[in-house]
């Protein structure tokens, strides 16, 4: 029976050395080190052990040990999130058998459930396939006959005749991946009737596509090449990824006996996915594009002029051939206010703003604006049952302004995403359009870009 240690993200558990001692020191020191993807572990005065987690989440098993970093979301909430951050289609369906879902399921049986309910929406969409080019002597004719092979004829002594023809096959990439992440949630989930349901895709898989031992290289062909044959892969083609190369490195002990292994999803990343979809679909009904920024390697210079290192903020927003603001995605809790100060119970850090101020110089200067493009941080806005009773930050503390002299040479503006309301507005079966309709605050959030035109 493995130690369960259960920590939320930013948080940190403190665990008694007892509690623990089945683990020698020296070997305590080796798992530190391998479990630093998802926590890391210190050493108190006491002699107990503190298990802080950061923006990750996840599971990691060792040494007869389970750490389990949960979101803030609810189990639902989270799964909705995944999904509509990786490209899957709004609303989904599915999510309204979900009600009864608690963390107390485990981590990875709620991302293999997610994964089965994707796999579920590409048999109901359909497979991936493709047509192969077959040459073969065949009885009867078939597509077209290879003349020079088929001649000289032979009249009634030739009983076949080579054809080439076309036949549909499901034997690609896309559904190889697929294959290779269900193996993987087999093995992963510990829910009978979720194992299941994978089995039976599996099943259906291995008679349609050979197995495949994929590397990062697939994952990457695939997800430069989606259309709208095979859009509704990029959700399970992530949790694929994620499956298979969830948390590494992965190692053993000295003793070879026990496996270092999880799986582990940065929140941030989740986060800034959630925000470009999420802004593409409001600002683009106004004629603005929004697009991730390539890096720019002529900022930053050495003594010869060379490269130094390349910036790159997060998204900039355009409107034809005029940029209009850059945008920073933040996973951090910038909307609360002290309540005893007033002021902000957490401050954005310098290093963010000196960030998104030299990109506004750097912006204004390329592109010959006259001034630096309106800067934003977006940050997501907990519902009311989840702040806890703490208060929103006033108008005052929302913007940040800078000044290089006597004048004022830009600001930034703080953007809080409901991030949370517009899920469970999905949830209860709403379209992308109207959830964003519904959903408060977001009337000003369209106002605050539009004005940038």
């Amino acid at each position: 029976m493995k130690k369960r240690i259960i920590i939320q993200e930013w948080a940190h558990e403190d665990i008694p050395r007892g509690d623990i001692a089945f683990i020698a020191d020296e070997d305590l020191l080796r798992l530190a080190e391998e479990i630093k993807p998802l926590v890391t572990a210190s050493r108190l005065f006491d002699g107990a052990i503190r298990f802080k987690a950061g923006g990750n989440v996840g599971v990691i098993e060792a040494k007869g040990i389970r750490i389990e970093v949960r979101p803030r979301l609810a189990v639902r909430e989270f799964l909705a999130l995944i999904r509509y951050a990786l490209g899957g289609k709004v609303p989904p369906n599915h999510f309204r058998s979900m009600t009864e879902l608690s963390w107390g399921s485990g981590f990875e049986d709620a991302l293999c459930m997610l994964f089965c309910d994707e796999v579920d929406e590409i048999r109901r969409i359909g497979l991936s396939r493709k047509y192969k080019e077959i040459t073969k002597p065949l009885e009867v004719l078939r597509g077209r006959p290879m003349w020079n092979q088929n001649f000289p004829w032979r009249g009634a002594e030739q009983g076949e005749i080579i054809c080439r023809y076309n036949r549909i096959t499901y034997d690609n990439l896309d559904n190889q991946l697929l294959l290779a992440g269900l193996e993987k949630a087999v093995i992963w989930t510990k829910d009978v009737k979720v194992r299941h349901r994978a089995i039976r895709h599996l099943r259906l898989l291995h008679h349609l596509t050979t197995r495949k031992r994929p590397d990062l290289s697939d994952f990457d062909k695939v997800t430069s090449g989606y259309n709208r044959l095979n859009e509704h892969y990029e959700a399970p083609h992530a949790l694929s990824r994620m499956f298979l190369f969830g948390l590494r490195p992965s190692s053993f002990f000295d003793s070879g006996a026990d496996h270092i292994f999880g799986l582990s999803l940065n929140m941030a990343n989740l986060f800034e996915n959630f925000v470009e979809r999420l802004l593409k679909a409001i600002l683009e009904q106004h004629g603005f594009v929004l697009r991730s920024q390539l890096p720019d390697r002529g900022a930053l210079l050495d003594g010869d002029e060379k490269v130094y290192s390349s910036v790159r903020p997060d998204l900039l927003v355009w409107r034809g051939d005029h940029i209009r603001a850059v945008i920073d995605a933040k996973y951090k809790d910038y909307w609360q206010l002290d309540a005893v100060t007033s002021r902000p119970v957490r401050k954005v850090i310098n290093e963010d703003l000196y960030q998104l101020f030299f990109y506004q110089q750097r912006l204004q200067r390329k592109y010959g604006l006259s001034n630096p493009p309106p800067a934003f941080i977006v940050c997501p806005l907990p519902e009311d049952d989840e702040r806890e009773d703490i208060q929103i930050l006033s108008k005052r503390f929302r913007r940040i302004i800078w000044q290089a002299g006597n004048e004022r040479s830009g600001d930034v503006k703080l953007v809080f995403i409901p991030m949370t309301k517009f899920l469970r507005s999905v949830m209860d079966g709403n379209s992308e359009e109207k959830a964003i309709g519904h959903v408060i605050g977001f009337e000003d959030l369209h106002k605050m870009f539009v004005q940038v035109a």
